[in-house]
C-alpha cells in the first residue's frame, strides 16, 4: 500500500475529501487532505551549515485560535522552547530558528501577533527569545550531551488548543476578552497584555487538574475544542549560497474533537498525548481503500498509526560533475518517538513498540535498510543499517547519501548517518527506499515517520558564478496496514 508525504495531492487524498466529508464517524483522526489540520508537525528544523529556518502559521478561520508552539531537538525530542499563540480572525504568524551567533539558536520574530510569554527584545524592532538546554542537562540530563549544540537542529510541532466561539464580525472594539485584546487594529493587537494576564492567571486554571483551564466564569468560557483551521509552512534557507529548501509540515485533523485543551504556559502542555481518546484512526492506501483502525486509547498511538510506514522512497543525486556535483540529504523524524522510548516518559529503561530501543546512553536505535535504483533500471541489493552508534538513532535523522569519500552533508547535521551510494552498480542518480524494520503497532508495521529529500546542485565553477540551487520533496510511504 502506497500513501504520499504530501498526501494533499495524490488521488488517494482526494478520495479522503470525500469520503471523510460523507461518512466519517465521529471521533475519527486523519491526515489531512488539504493541508488544514489541529497539528501541524514540522519535520526540520536547523541552524546548521549556514541555515535559518523560517516558519510561518496561518489561521483560516473568522474565529480566534488559541495555539501552543513547541521546538524539539533532534536526539530525544526535549522540549526547547515553547509559548502559546492567540491568533486573531485570518491572522498568520511568522518567525525565524536562527542561530544566537555562539553555540546555540533562537527564536526570533518581527510579527506583531500576542505570544504568551512575551518575547525579549531582539534587535531592529524584533522580539527573541532562546532556545533551553534545561529540558536535557543538570537532574534532566539524558546522557544525549547538555551543551547548547543539541539547540540547533530538531523539529517543530503546532497544537491548536481551542478556537473562539465568537465570529470576526461580533468581536466587541473594547472590553478585556481574549478576542477583542487580540484583534489587531492597523497591523497591531490592541493589548497583548491582557492576552498575557489572561494566561498567567493561575485563577483561570485548574491546577489541582492537571494545570487545564477553568471555563465557565473565566474568559476561556467563550472557547470551544479545536477545529481544523491551522495551515503552515517552513523553508530552511541559506542565504550565502543561494539555496532554499521547503520542510512542509504533516496536517493532522480531528485530534481534539471533545474539549478545549489550554494550559498555563511554560507547564509543557499540551502534547500529542492531549488529543481524544478511544478513537478511530482513518487513511487510505495507495488504491483508495478506507483504513480504519477503531478504538485507540492513546492519542499518541492513534497519531502514530496514522504516521507508520514500512518504506520511505525518494530521489538522490550524489557525486560527479554529471550531477552537477550534487550532494543529497534525507531528513527522517520520528515525532512521537520519545513517548515509546525516553525513560522521562515511559518511566522504564525498556522501549514501547514500535520501537526497540530506550534512550540510553545518548541514543536509541532501530534496525533499517536501504536500497537503491539507478535511473536506467540498475538496482543494488539491500544493505541492512543496524544499531549503528554513529547511525540513524536519533527522534529526527540525517540520511546523508555520500558519493565520495570526500563529500560533506548538505546540513552539516549532528545526527547523521552517511549512506556511501553504490555509483558503480547504480550511477550517480536516481531513487533509493529506506525500510524500517523495527515493529509494528495496532497491526501496521514499520515506524511512525515523516520527512523530505533535500538535493543541492553546484554549478559555482562555470564561468566563476553562483549557480548553486536545489530542490527538496516529501517522502513518499508505503504501509504496511492489518
Amino acid at each position: 500500500m502506497k500513501r504520499s508525504p504530501a498526501r494533499s495531492k495524490t488521488l488517494a487524498a482526494s478520495a479522503l475529501a470525500a469520503a471523510l466529508a460523507l461518512c466519517a464517524p465521529a471521533q475519527a483522526i486523519n491526515l489531512a487532505p488539504n493541508g488544514k489540520g489541529e497539528v501541524l508537525i514540522f519535520p526540520y528544523y536547523t541552524v546548521r551549515n549556514g541555515f535559518d529556518t523560517l516558519v510561518s502559521l496561518t489561521n483560516t478561520s473568522d474565529r480566534t485560535v488559541l495555539a501552543n508552539l513547541r521546538v524539539r531537538e533532534a536526539k530525544n525530542a526535549r522540549s526547547v522552547r515553547e509559548f502559546h499563540l492567540a491568533l486573531s480572525p485570518r491572522d498568520v504568524w511568522t518567525g525565524a530558528v536562527t542561530t544566537d551567533g555562539a553555540d546555540g539558536a533562537l527564536i526570533r520574530t518581527f510579527d506583531r501577533s500576542c505570544i504568551v510569554p512575551a518575547l525579549g527584545a531582539g534587535p531592529n524592532g524584533s522580539s527573541q527569545i532562546a532556545l533551553t538546554t534545561a529540558n536535557y542537562s543538570g537532574s534532566l540530563d539524558d546522557q544525549g550531551g547538555s551543551g547548547p549544540d543539541r539547540l540547533r537542529e530538531g523539529f517543530i510541532e503546532v497544537i491548536e488548543m481551542a478556537i473562539s466561539t465568537v465570529p470576526e464580525s461580533a468581536i466587541p472594539a473594547a472590553g478585556a476578552s481574549i478576542e477583542t485584546s487580540a484583534q489587531h487594529v492597523d497591523g497591531t493587537p490592541r493589548s497583548c497584555g491582557t492576552v498575557q494576564d489572561i494566561f498567567l492567571n493561575a485563577g483561570n486554571f485548574d491546577l489541582a487538574g492537571g494545570g487545564g483551564a477553568r471555563l465557565a466564569g473565566t474568559p476561556f468560557a467563550s472557547f470551544e475544542a479545536p477545529k481544523n483551521v491551522l495551515f503552515g509552512s517552513a523553508t530552511l534557507i541559506n542565504i550565502g549560497s543561494g539555496q532554499a529548501y521547503d520542510a512542509t509540515p504533516t496536517a493532522i485533523q480531528n485530534f481534539q474533537d471533545t474539549v478545549p485543551i489550554i494550559f498555563m504556559p511554560d507547564q509543557s502542555k499540551p502534547t500529542l498525548a492531549h488529543g481524544s481518546s478511544a478513537v478511530t484512526a482513518q487513511q487510505f492506501d495507495g488504491d483508495g481503500r478506507l483504513i480504519s483502525t477503531p478504538n485507540i486509547a492513546s492519542s499518541v498511538d492513534a497519531v502514530s498509526v496514522l504516521l507508520m510506514a514500512r518504506l520511505l522512497n525518494n530521489e538522490f543525486a550524489s557525486g560527479s560533475t554529471a550531477t552537477s556535483s550534487a550532494r543529497t540529504d534525507w531528513v527522517v523524524t520520528f515525532p512521537t518517538k520519545h513517548f515509546y522510548t525516553d525513560p522521562m516518559e515511559i518511566n522504564s529503561n525498556t522501549a514501547l513498540p514500535p520501537f526497540r530501543e530506550a534512550f540510553i546512553g545518548g541514543r536509541s536505535c532501530d534496525v533499517w535498510g536501504v536500497s537503491f535504483s539507478g535511473r536506467e533500471e540498475q538496482f543494488d541489493s539491500l544493505v541492512e543499517i543496524p544499531e549503528n552508534p554513529l547511525g540513524p538513532c536519533y527522534s529526527t535523522n540525517v540520511v546523508f547519501f555520500r558519493g565520495g569519500a570526500t563529500q560533506a552533508s548538505l546540513f552539516g547535521s549532528a545526527a547523521i548517518f552517511g549512506v556511501g551510494v553504490p555509483t558503480t552498480s547504480v550511477g550517480s542518480a536516481g531513487w533509493a527506499q529506506l525500510s524500517l524494520h523495527s515493529g509494528s503497532l495496532h497491526g501496521f508495521s514499520g515506524l511512525p515517520a515523516i520527512g523530505f529529500a533535500a538535493i543541492e546542485r553546484n554549478n559555482s565553477a562555470e564561468a566563476g558564478n553562483n549557480r548553486n540551487y536545489g530542490s527538496g520533496r516529501p517522502h513518499v510511504v508505503e504501509v504496511l496496514a492489518p
